[in-house]
């Protein structure tokens, strides 16, 4: 045996001779010994009055702490040692140490039961509302371990009964929680708050009856609490025992008058919370002490509903044996078969179609048990609802069938089942789009192959006649795009509005695709239906670089839509400088006019593009400028026999002299405003003439 292990041996015998003659050999008083503990640890646990005597002696730390902090004292009062606890605090011991959790001495006298030696704490100063690392007094601990001897002492020297911790809980709620009747009512006695609340609401009632401690709730009632009390979720007493399954609590709550039919914040009563937590025991008792077993929750679940969709089979052929209705629809129109379907509860499906369950039931969107299984991947249960009958080719109020949501989820293995079950790859939904299109505008790459693989028509139009290629578009997917080409796809196919993928791209202003789609050969200026070519959208929205992409790769810059308008107009008219100055710089025509004979300099002015207009006025552009026949814009749009054109003309030269006239206000000098009010007066001038 080493000389440790003989120390450590005559610690724990409490032999003197033998530990005095190790400190005398050199051994050291403080060591820590296997435990991790010091010698006066050990001892002043075992109750070795003199031996920690000794050791204190020979210059042990009376201080020292063990792995969670506690310190000679807290271990003796944890103990009980009374004579001991005296020793140390004699010898100078902290009284309020505290160990790793905030607690001291007088902590663990109190949660261990040990009066004499908490007594002698107080009578030595220490704090009886002292408080660990959870708001814990120690009046707390000695409720919630049922010391009831020990909450009297405390009480008698003045605790705080209602002292709250950290969640504002008393020692009533430590008492209720921990099913200590006694303490409890020693508490109730002297005056503790049988309605005192916690921070979720809860009140010592609420406590008990989640823990099932029956003894405990007859008690709280008895003294006045309140049976129908709601926590903050809405949850009353009976509510919390019916969801534990505390068989004799919820009875007792009953038979004292507790309401079965309380509900919470979500709507849902015991007897919803009971089956959803497969108490079964408790659903009968519910049942059979009239509880409604159709009673639906703020989204209109029934405890069918609940069970059903948690799997729970015994509780479902319960309910169903007595009386649930099995077609009960929730808000949004799902029967339980909707929602076992939907959690793939295979074996639940298959018990509820052997009852009856109309496995054709359509929700408020239209959508089976067998949609909502394809929607969400679950294979094995479209397998089975197939093998009973369900329709592969069901439509949901938009048309849409199994496959469709399969496709848009992305679940190509459930798309390979319908498939080889016959599903029709090519069905429209009422946009006449098909599990194809859906794919591609979701990016649904892998998806997109396995429906071309199997024979979906890449070209399929929907009812705006755009194709897969389209919508991909449309969403910004150039990889789909470029997946589809490799695939065949038209690169020239026109939607209703005679868009290409082209124009699209351009819209939405990726210049990447575009010149993905030049380099595949798209026509740069293929025109829609208003005549507009990819050149004159980028103008439009202002993206100078796919101006400057389409200009370099051979754009017309003079290309004129329906109404004479070319990309400079738009532009001008949108307001967007940098577009305009680029296209000026690569040569498009600053004097051309519209079939109205408008310039771009007319549009910007008439929107009050203030920078375009002073660009296009100092590139050369000029607002009095005459058509091809001599006659200025204005004085020929003012001179129309068109009463509605006449008025137009007269709301653009209103807005026009609005827009002139702060331009001379904010000018940058003297000349500008001249310009400006020139221009103004110009046009005002015309006005009054012509009229």
């Amino acid at each position: 045996m080493s000389t440790v292990t003989a120390f450590e041996a005559a610690i724990t015998a409490g032999d003197l001779t033998k530990v005095a003659r190790a400190l005398d050999r050199g051994q050291d008083v403080n060591a820590r010994l296997s435990s991790g503990r010091t010698p006066c640890h050990v001892a002043a646990m075992l109750g070795h009055k003199d031996l920690v005597q000794l050791l204190l002696d020979r210059d042990a730390n009376i201080e020292a702490t063990d792995e969670w902090g506690r310190t000679p004292c807290h271990v003796a009062a944890w103990r009980g040692h009374k004579d001991l606890v005296q020793l140390l605090l004699d010898r100078g011991a902290n009284i309020e140490a505290t160990d790793e959790w905030c607690r001291t001495p007088c902590h663990l006298s109190a949660s261990a039961g040990h009066k004499d030696a908490l007594q002698l704490l107080l009578d030595r100063g220490a704090n009886i509302e002292a408080t660990d690392e959870w708001d814990l007094a120690p009046c707390h601990l000695a409720a919630g371990e049922g010391q009831t001897n020990v909450v009297q002492l405390l009480l008698d020297r003045g605790a705080n009964i209602e002292a709250t911790d950290e969640w504002g809980r008393s020692p009533c709620h430590e008492a209720a929680s921990a099913g200590h009747k006694d303490a409890l009512q020693h508490l109730l006695d002297c005056g503790a708050n049988v309605e005192a609340t916690d921070r979720w609401g809860h009140k010592p009632c609420h406590l008990a009856a989640w823990k099932g401690h029956e003894d405990s709730v007859r008690l709280l009632i008895d003294r006045g609490a309140n049976i129908e009390a709601a926590d903050n979720d809405g949850d009353t007493a009976l509510t919390l025992a019916a969801w534990n399954g505390h068989v004799n609590t919820v009875r007792l709550l009953i038979d004292r008058g507790a309401n079965i039919e309380a509900a919470d914040e979500l709507g849902r009563t015991p007897c919803h919370l009971a089956a959803s937590a497969d108490r079964k025991d408790m659903v009968r008792l519910l049942i059979d002490r009239g509880a409604n077993i159709e009673a639906a929750d703020e989204s209109g679940l029934t405890p069918c509903h609940l069970a059903a969709s948690a799997g729970r089979k015994d509780m479902v052929r319960l309910l169903l044996d007595r009386g649930a209705n099995i077609e009960a629809t929730d808000e949004w129109g799902r029967t339980p078969c909707h929602l076992a379907a939907s959690a793939g509860r295979k074996d639940m499906v298959r018990l509820l179609l052997d009852r009856g369950a109309n496995i054709e039931a359509a929700d408020e969107s239209g959508r089976t048990p067998c949609h909502l299984a394809a929607s969400a991947g679950r294979k094995d249960m479209v397998r089975l609802l197939l093998d009973r009958g369900a329709n592969i080719e069901a439509a949901d109020e938009s048309s849409r069938t199994p496959c469709h949501l399969a496709a848009s989820a992305d679940r190509k293995d459930m798309v390979r089942l319908l498939i080889d079950r016959g599903a029709n790859i090519e069905a429209a939904d009422e946009s006449g789009l098909t599990p194809c299109h859906l794919a591609a505008s979701a990016g649904r790459k892998d998806m997109v192959r396995l429906l071309l693989d199997r024979g979906a028509n890449i070209e399929a139009t929907d009812e705006s006649s755009r194709t897969p290629c389209h919508l991909a578009a449309s969403a910004g997917r150039k990889d789909m795009v470029r997946l589809l080409l490799d695939r065949g796809a038209n690169i020239e196919a026109a939607d209703e509005w005679g868009r290409t993928l082209c124009h699209v791209f351009t819209w939405m202003c990726r210049k990447d695709a575009v010149r993905l789609l030049i380099d595949r050969g798209a026509n740069i200026e293929a025109t829609d239906e208003w005549g507009r070519t990819p050149c004159h959208l980028a103008a439009w929205k202002g993206h100078e670089d796919s101006v400057r992409l389409l200009i370099d790769r051979g754009a017309n810059i003079e290309a004129a839509d329906e109404w004479g308008r070319t990309p400079c107009h738009l532009a001008a008219w949108k307001g967007h400088e940098d577009s305009v100055r680029l296209l000026i710089d690569r040569g498009a025509n600053i004097e051309a006019a519209d079939k109205w004979g408008r310039t771009p300099c007319h549009l910007a002015a008439w929107k009050g593009h203030k920078d375009s207009v002073r660009l296009l006025i100092d590139r050369g552009a000029d607002l009095r400028c005459p058509d091809s026949a001599g006659v200025p814009w204005l004085v020929r749009a003012l001179s129309t026999g068109v009463p509605a054109h006449r008025q137009q003309a007269r709301r653009i030269t209103n807005a026009m002299c609005v827009h002139l006239r702060a331009f001379a206000a904010g000018a940058t000098s003297p000349s500008e405003a001249d310009q400006w009010r020139g221009l103004k007066a110009w046009i005002e001038g015309t006005v009054d003439m012509l009229e």
